[in-house]
């Protein structure tokens, strides 16, 4: 009966999943038994690493994990729980975006603001917060493990400001559940 049970919740968990590794950005999108790893390649080629930072928890997870570079991510890519397009990953109705420098903020007016339910800050980007407010409506903000700690306090610091949700995964993993 406990397998049966541990079964059915790996098989309807929905999660989203972004790493504390240092000096790497490492981010899991998690549906059902199935997952994707998003990362640098320099942490996708190297086994030591997955071994000793996720592996444990990809065995907790229950999941088959693909790997794939987000800087070699398809300009459309497309499952049934997963489409990227750029820099924007929609999963499970959740929008997501990869800010990796100033070009990954795009340009929209001020009334057609993009929606966005996270914003994962990865790739040691520093755009201009002032740029994200004009052009997005960011829910919450994630920091990668990848950040300087002056570059963590600014956007620690703008969201506080903007009333925004803020995780950083310096020292801890960030897991929500979708």
């Amino acid at each position: 009966l406990f397998n049966a049970v541990e079964n059915y919740k790996s098989g309807i968990q929905k999660k989203l999943i972004v790493y504390s590794i240092p000096n790497h950005d490492a981010i899991q999108l998690v549906y059902g038994k199935e997952s994707l790893m998003i990362s640098d390649s320099g942490f996708n080629a190297n086994d030591r690493k997955i071994q000793f930072h996720i592996q444990s928890n990809l065995w907790s997870l229950n999941s088959n994990c693909s790997f794939i570079n987000y800087n070699e991510m398809a300009d459309n890519y497309k499952t049934e729980t997963i489409f990227f397009h750029k820099n924007f990953i929609q999963f499970c109705n959740k929008k997501i975006i990869l800010i990796k420098d100033n070009a990954s903020v795009p340009m929209h007016s001020q009334k057609d603001k993009l929606e966005i339910d996270y914003a994962i800050y990865c790739n040691n980007a520093n755009p201009e917060l002032g740029r994200i407010a004009d052009n997005m409506n960011v829910k919450n903000i994630i920091i990668s493990s990848v950040k300087n700690n002056w570059t963590r306090k600014q956007i620690e610091s703008y969201c506080k400001e903007m009333k925004i949700n803020f995780f950083d995964v310096k020292n801890k993993a960030v897991i929500l559940k979708i």
